[in-house]
């Protein structure tokens, strides 16, 4: 093969790699906002679901259980709208929400750890607090 040949299909053959092929995608700004705002939707309906799941676990004596399923449904509910307008904001039509708003703790949802139990009093570690000798 001639040399000017192979140098001309070296550089075809170095080139693809190096300068690659440019690929891009080109989304609808309708098409995107509507995806968000149903993202949104989702995963508010989503955590009125799990918190409300958690209340009956709640309800039931099942603390363990609603500690998880709460947390998710708290987080979902209040930070759904934020992570739908960052969104919003990263594709170039909306405003800068700001910093994530905080998720209040699972014991609004769950009530508070219950107390343990005293442990049991030994008899024979009590003083009297009379001065008698017993």
């Amino acid at each position: 093969m001639n040399r000017n040949v192979m140098l001309a299909l070296l550089s075809v053959w170095l080139a693809i790699p190096v300068g690659g092929c440019s690929y891009v995608v080109v989304r609808d700004a309708n098409v995107l906002a509507a995806e968000i705002t149903i993202g949104e939707a989702n995963g508010i309906e989503s955590a009125r679901y799990l918190l409300s799941f958690a209340g009956y676990l709640s309800q039931q004596g099942l603390r363990a259980q609603c500690l998880k399923v709460a947390e998710l449904g708290l987080v979902l509910h209040h930070r759904a709208p934020w992570h739908a307008a960052m969104q919003r904001k990263l594709a170039g039509f909306g405003p800068d929400p700001g910093p994530p708003p905080e998720v209040p703790a699972v014991e609004t949802i769950c009530g508070p750890a219950e107390k343990p139990p005293d442990p049991p009093v030994n008899p024979s570690s009590l003083q009297l607090g009379c001065g008698c000798s017993s």
